[in-house]
């Protein structure tokens, strides 16, 4: 595979550095797990160290555990430096994308695979949460891997299946998320000749990668960890559901994503600059070499189809917005592959103007995330200032007190989230100069209140029986209550309703449903 500086290549650097480069001096920490370590570092990196990898989500993904650890140590509070190193890890999981996927398309053609593919729109949390390393690790370790059986020909026939069974562990070690994945080449050796499946090295070396990983996962890491479950293995009956919505995901939402930062173009003036794939897709249509490889495409659609088992396994929710859809990057790069050759193909018949919408949309859509993000993190910022600067000056140290967060930004497109987790905004009042047990404070919104269902781990109604707290005070517009609340009372007082986008809301309408039937 060749990079020549052409015309196609310097074009796709422009447009990737307008998105992307962004996020190295304005993007700080994300909403999901980066400020609850950041907040809570510990003196020795031997002792963070041993408790990272004793914990039920690293022990079965010891090198995410190590990395995660040793970042931390190393770069500490200076986000800058860890917005550096995602962003190489992504660029270089875009290369190797490249030498998997590249040759089906040609010199030409594969630039519409390459920017496709480098905007995870649909997954994008690994871009604006650094301690989510783990699944970016896991995704470019396998593509390594698949670049090792590749022959020259094209075809996943290679002899290295060594170098394939080593890559795909570390994968596997780093985050198993990427196991669908596995099947990929192995569905492509042997579409339409399913009898040789079993005599096949490919598939026997797999068979023996997964042996090792449940071996390690099921059978010696619980021996070792501090919790008693295992950790992303919680099949049930609302994972056959989560699985069954991953398929709306992929049919309804992602066309909604695209569909839903129309509007902001009259807002957001910088989304203009989408028009600049125009040229872009027109360099690559003027000479559109590429031919439709059909045992491609039934490869890749019953790839993505097998990628619903991650939330048939995990129960993690199938999403298209919000932390969450960090769950759907091994889906990514197939919906790449695929929506790739549909628009190659539409760019040679009279439909092509269909191609251009969609790259200018998709682009626009990253722009959206990425400034949302950076806005996020803004405000976040200063609201974790001024709750430690409120909550230091009222000596409320003793007292549980639950804060009236804002969930989302009021320019909210894809549920960027302006605070979330709890663990993550104790580690943030921490950071910012609490003085007192930050684990006694709660972010809370209208919705946290109001609706059960609501992020069962984090709602107010679920930390109060959790917790047993019967009384406590409240935080609303920057002042401290006078007197103590509780449930009943605290109901009794409005609150400012978060905007969520529209594929939440659907979502939400449709789980409701569900659970009163």
């Amino acid at each position: 595979m060749k990079f020549g500086l052409n015309r196609e290549f310097l074009w796709w650097v422009l447009l990737t550095s307008l998105v992307l480069l962004p996020i190295i001096p304005f993007l700080g920490f994300g909403v999901s797990d980066d400020l609850s370590f950041i907040g809570n570092i510990a003196p020795d990196y031997w002792g963070d160290l041993s408790y990272s990898l004793s914990r039920a989500g690293h022990i079965s993904r010891p090198i995410y555990g190590f990395i995660q650890t040793t970042t931390l140590h190393l770069f500490k509070d200076q986000y800058i430096f860890y917005n550096i190193l995602r962003l190489v890890l992504w660029l270089m999981i875009i290369y190797q994308s490249i030498r998997v996927f590249g040759g089906f398309f040609g010199e030409r053609a594969k630039w519409v695979f390459v920017f496709f593919v480098s905007f995870p729109i649909f997954s994008s949390a690994h871009l604006f949460n650094f301690f989510q390393m783990g699944y970016l690790l896991s995704l470019l370790f396998y593509l390594c891997a698949l670049g090792q059986i590749k022959d020259k020909n094209g075809e996943f026939t290679g002899e290295k299946y060594w170098s394939y069974v080593l890559l795909t562990l570390l994968s596997l070690f780093s985050c198993e998320i990427i196991f669908p994945l596995i099947a990929f080449p192995i569905i492509y050796n042997h579409l339409g000749k399913w009898n040789a499946l079993l005599h096949s090295k490919l598939f026997r070396w797999s068979i023996f990668v997964f042996i090792i990983y449940f071996i390690f996962k099921f059978l010696i890491g619980p021996l070792y960890q501090m919790e008693a479950y295992v950790y992303g293995f919680a099949p049930s009956k609302n994972s056959i559901l989560q699985a069954l919505y991953y398929f709306v995901v992929i049919l309804a939402e992602i066309p909604l994503l695209l569909l839903e930062v129309i509007p902001f173009y009259l807002s957001e003036p910088a989304l203009w600059l989408s028009v600049l794939v125009v040229p872009f897709i027109y360099l690559i249509s003027s000479r559109n070499e590429y031919i439709v490889n059909k045992k491609l495409v039934y490869s890749i659609a019953i790839t993505i189809a097998l990628c619903s088992l991650i939330f048939f396994i995990s129960n993690y929710p199938a999403v298209s917005f919000g932390f969450y859809n960090k769950m759907m990057l091994p889906a990514h790069v197939c919906y790449s592959v695929l929506i790739s050759m549909l628009c190659l193909r539409l760019l040679k018949t009279r439909f092509y103007v269909i191609s251009y919408l969609l790259a200018i949309l998709w682009f626009a859509s990253m722009e959206m995330q990425t400034i949302n993000s950076i806005r996020s993190w803004d405000l976040r910022e200063q609201k974790l200032k001024e709750y430690a600067k409120v909550l230091n000056a009222e000596n409320l140290h003793s007292d549980y007190v639950f804060i009236e967060a804002p969930y989302f930004l009021p320019s909210n497109y894809n549920n960027e989230h302006v605070f979330s987790l709890n663990d993550d905004f104790h580690g943030g009042l921490s950071y910012f100069g609490y003085q007192g047990d930050a684990h006694k404070i709660y972010p809370f919104c209208h919705e946290m209140l109001r609706n059960k269902w609501y992020w069962s781990n984090h709602n107010i109604q679920n930390v109060l029986t959790r917790n047993k707290i019967d009384n406590f005070k409240i935080v609303q517009k920057g002042k401290i209550s006078e007197k103590n609340h509780n449930l009943n009372s605290l109901n009794e007082l409005s609150f400012e309703e978060n905007q969520e986008c529209l594929r939440s809301r659907l979502r939400n309408y449709f789980i409701q449903k569900i659970k009163t039937l």
